[in-house]
């Protein structure tokens, strides 16, 4: 039968539930790490521990990595102090919905997003370091956040110069349904 040690950290959260509420915890993680593992293998999301400040710099670093090409060339420049401003009130309102995107228990990248009061999961970032991109850890994280709402929209806004990211999101199923100066905002209907 299981012990206490059987269950693994991910769960850690939840010792306030019952035996068998933990249990299909751990299943609903173990099919997770097998959906994600059919396009990827070894690949993992865990969530991320509040707090935890090498997961903070990771998060800012590679927000920074992946995102200053298209600021500088949208908005002109990376201003490092507004940044930092941005970030911190980014992990405040989104702490609690950020994954952690692991390969082969390497971290190399992130996403976060939330359920809105209109039944609409949004996006807000799914960012891979940019060694890792172009592998399909962006699809079978996308692939896996679609089955996952796959009883809600989804929606995300890209910037309208990524077009890489927009063609990925085209192919998914997403949709450009509204636009701003900068950005597209796409819906996948469920």
């Amino acid at each position: 039968m299981w012990s206490k040690s059987d269950i693994p950290e991910q769960t850690a959260n939840y010792e306030h539930k019952g035996f068998a509420d933990k249990v299909q915890i751990q299943n609903k993680i173990t099919e997770r790490k097998i959906r994600l593992s059919w396009d990827v293998p070894h690949l993992e999301l865990k969530p991320y521990k509040n707090g935890n400040s090498s997961e903070i710099h990771f998060i800012y670093d590679l927000k920074k990595e992946v995102y200053k090409e298209y600021v500088e060339k949208t908005y002109g420049e990376w201003n490092e102090e507004n940044q930092q401003k941005l970030f911190a009130r980014f992990m405040k309102e989104n702490f609690k919905d950020i994954e952690l995107i692991y390969l082969k228990d390497d971290l190399v990248g992130f996403y976060n997003g939330k359920v809105k009061d209109n039944n609409t999961f949004e996006i807000g970032n799914i960012c891979v370091k940019l060694e890792y991109q172009n592998k399909g850890i962006e699809t079978a994280v996308l692939k896996e956040i679609i089955f996952e709402h796959k009883e809600q929209n989804i929606k995300l806004q890209v910037f309208k110069i990524n077009e890489k990211a927009i063609k990925l999101y085209e192919k998914m199923g997403f949709e450009k349904v509204n636009e701003t100066e900068t950005h597209y905002i796409m819906i996948k209907k469920y």
